[in-house]
């Protein structure tokens, strides 16, 4: 990774539950597709992408040296989904972060857990939701957290990109459209607001578990984009893929202009 640039990519892969050898394969696939477009620094993977469930630590264990190894084989920093799993007696909603040689960089817990990991008692996560890479701060928020904007107020000013390993679960297939839209929404403001990349990453548009589905949002939002009257609004600043289709999407940032942004917004009174 260069000193002055990064470049991310999100997947959008087609998850199947309980079958964690395609759900590896297909997230392999993409993988390399998207590492054939571009020199990538960063990865990230969606919530809940291997579609398994309450593991046993010794179970997961597979889960963690397929992750140490993809990030060492394509020589990327792996923002590695997440999968709940039991540390201790308590289940948590776990998501891995590896650097470039394979090595674990840092474990997030998610902090507010959904619906249906209330149900099954998934803990809350007391992790703070930020980590280092090279001497610079990233933060991680796993699909609940992003709606609490709180939880990344205090670190702001030092984070350069936030990861989002998120699972859109909507009621039916009639609200998949809705469902893309809130997140891609909730991804801009924040990303404005807090003048920070967004990098959401979400499993592609389909039926998950008895009628509940997937609505495909993943989704980069790049903060200090300059509009003018010649071109769509968010044609450059936010990427997405078309009908929640699988896929996977690649955006360069360049530190110099985001903090540019920033300084004009703090100038301006739009920045503390």
């Amino acid at each position: 990774m260069k000193e002055d640039i990064f470049t991310v990519a999100v997947i959008q892969p087609h998850i199947l539950i309980g079958k964690l050898e395609k759900n590896l394969e297909t997230i392999e696939i993409l993988l390399n597709s998207a590492m054939k477009k571009k020199k990538i620094d960063f990865v990230v993977l969606p919530e809940y992408c291997y579609g398994v469930h309450e593991l046993p630590i010794e179970e997961a264990q597979k889960i963690l040296d397929w992750q140490s190894k993809i990030a060492q084989n394509l020589n990327i920093t792996l923002v590695a989904g997440t999968f709940s799993y039991y540390k201790g007696e308590n289940l948590v909603n776990a998501c891995f972060i590896y650097s470039n040689d394979g090595s674990l960089l840092y474990e997030y817990h998610k902090r507010h857990p959904f619906q249906f990991e209330r149900k099954r008692n998934v803990k809350e996560g007391n992790t703070p939701p930020i980590f280092s890479v090279d001497g610079k701060t990233y933060a991680v928020v796993i699909c609940a957290d992003l709606w609490y904007p709180e939880l990344l107020r205090p670190y702001n000013s030092d984070i350069i990109c936030t990861f989002v390993p998120t699972m859109s679960v909507v009621p039916n297939s009639d609200y998949t459209n809705y469902g893309r839209w809130w997140w891609h929404q909730l991804a801009a403001v924040r990303a404005k607001e807090n003048t920070t990349p967004i990098a959401i990453s979400d499993s592609a548009r389909a039926e998950y578990y008895k009628g509940r589905w997937i609505s495909g949002a993943s989704t980069i939002v790049k903060p200090y984009h300059k509009f003018s009257n010649n071109e769509s609004p968010w044609k450059e600043a936010q990427l997405v893929l078309d009908n929640g289709k699988q896929g996977f999407l690649i955006q360069t940032f360049e530190l110099e202009k985001l903090f540019m942004y920033r300084e004009y917004r703090k100038e301006s009174g739009l920045l503390s």
